[in-house]
């Protein structure tokens, strides 16, 4: 699902001929010019790829992909199936540690990430937003799905 993602964005960035994206200039043309999902299926498909990093926001809340679109080949018959990308979203744990290993050049992160969890007692997540902090990442794309997780999900290990 990811391949189709990242083919998907490579192509609405390679349709405008820009390297920045406002949302509404992303979803106008995911939907209009090449037609490919109604509007508010587009901005599903937004949220998804920036929860699953594929696409990020910069200081002007303008879209970036966080690739290189340049990679991805796009079959000239390329036609995105219809599904709904909220559905498959990767827990919490797994964006968190992507997001900082896309972003930094730290290799040990887990284990970073495990000492501040044993030394503090605290959640996995929470130490892993501790760890992208203090590498000045911006984590704050976290916060209210790490407390909606700690608070409403059955943690394994924990309670």
């Amino acid at each position: 699902m990811e391949a189709a993602a990242r083919r998907i964005i490579a192509s609405v960035f390679k349709k405008s001929g820009k390297k920045k994206l406002s949302s509404s200039d992303f979803f106008l043309i995911l939907s209009m010019d090449l037609g490919w999902f109604p509007p508010a299926e587009a901005k599903k498909f937004v949220k998804w790829a920036e929860e699953n990093n594929l696409l990020k926001k910069d200081e002007e809340d303008i879209l970036i992909p966080t690739f290189d679109i340049k990679t991805i080949d796009i079959p000239i018959d390329f036609q995105p199936s219809m599904k709904k990308w909220k559905t498959e979203r990767k827990p919490p744990r797994e964006r968190i540690l992507e997001y900082i290993e896309k972003n930094s050049n730290i290799e040990d992160i887990d284990e970073r990430i495990k000492e501040i969890m044993e030394d503090k007692k605290i959640f996995f997540e929470v130490a892993a937003l501790f760890v992208g902090i203090n590498l000045n990442l911006d984590m704050g794309r976290f916060f209210s799905e790490v407390e909606q997780f700690i608070l409403h999900e059955e943690v394994e290990g924990y309670g």
